[in-house]
């Protein structure tokens, strides 16, 4: 989604919720941990991933779930995505 209230709006819209979550830290409206606190109960208790470049202010904020730092591979995004996903089953 581009903006905040885009995510949002595609949140309200799914009738089925996603089986995890992927947000920057840092956006340009919002914050991804307070986006991510916004999302429609149904989204409640799904594994999340956050993605930074800010990663030592990310840690430091008490980020709630996984945290990749960026620059990151794809491969290495797939990796953290897997172990997002592991912690559920």
């Amino acid at each position: 989604a581009g903006s905040a209230q885009e995510a949002l709006s595609l949140c309200d819209s799914q009738v089925v919720p996603f089986d995890m979550a992927l947000f920057d830290v840092v956006l340009p409206d919002i914050s991804g941990p307070v986006l991510f606190e916004m999302l429609p109960d149904k989204f409640r208790g799904i594994p999340v991933l956050y993605i930074s470049g800010y990663a030592d202010e990310a840690e430091a904020e008490g980020i709630q779930g996984r945290l990749l730092a960026k620059p990151f591979t794809i491969e290495r995004l797939a990796q953290a995505i897997r172990q997002t996903l592991s912690q559920t089953a």
